[in-house]
């Protein structure tokens, strides 16, 4: 009777835990295009890592062909720009946590040139954890365990007008882990 008990409460946690695995997310998102083809875009990065995200990477599509992409500064983290081979498009933006920012990564980027309002821009993620586990967000649709985080384009207005700012070079503070290991490794 006791082994039945133990074993339902370990199938129940086990239910109760996917979910939130499920639920994690790499998300984009951004407004309208302004009048030079280019917009500010948010790249949210779901704390799914047993302390902290070691890396972020988002990998840009063949089409749209994007040749500009401009990080903002920061704090706690480096930003490296991905070239294609022999091309001027951008393959991927790589995101380093240099100070063990514990939570979610907050990540603001230019991106351009993006001429069409009201399209999708499909990207993927990479996300890399303290510990060394990969967790790829690449799969298409919403509804899978690790779906790929896509840009929707705001329509700018009747006149088509967006609005267009420059990412802040002024860095961003970032929460920090704790001094002590006290909650390293702890879900």
């Amino acid at each position: 009777m006791i082994r039945k008990s133990v074993y339902s409460l370990a199938v129940m946690a086990l239910i109760l835990a996917v979910p939130a695995v499920a639920g994690a997310h790499v998300e984009i998102t951004g407004g309208a295009p302004g009048t030079d083809d280019e917009l500010v875009a948010e790249v949210f990065v779901e704390a799914e890592c047993p302390s902290y995200t070691a890396t972020a990477e988002l990998v840009f599509p063949e089409t749209p062909e994007l040749t500009i992409a401009t990080p903002a500064v920061i704090e706690g983290w480096t930003a490296a720009v991905a070239k294609r081979d022999g091309s001027e498009a951008v393959a991927s933006v790589t995101w380093t946590n240099t100070g063990q920012v514990a939570g979610d990564g907050e990540f603001r980027l230019a991106l351009g040139p993006i001429a069409t309002d009201g399209a999708t821009i499909d990207f993927k993620a990479i996300q890399t954890c303290d510990d060394g586990e990969v967790l790829r967000w690449i799969e298409e649709g919403a509804d899978g365990e690790f779906p790929a985080p896509v840009l929707t384009l705001d329509h700018g207005g009747a006149s088509g007008e967006g609005h267009h700012a420059e990412p802040s070079t002024e860095p961003k503070p970032a929460p920090k882990l704790p001094d002590d290991d006290s909650s390293i490794g702890v879900i």
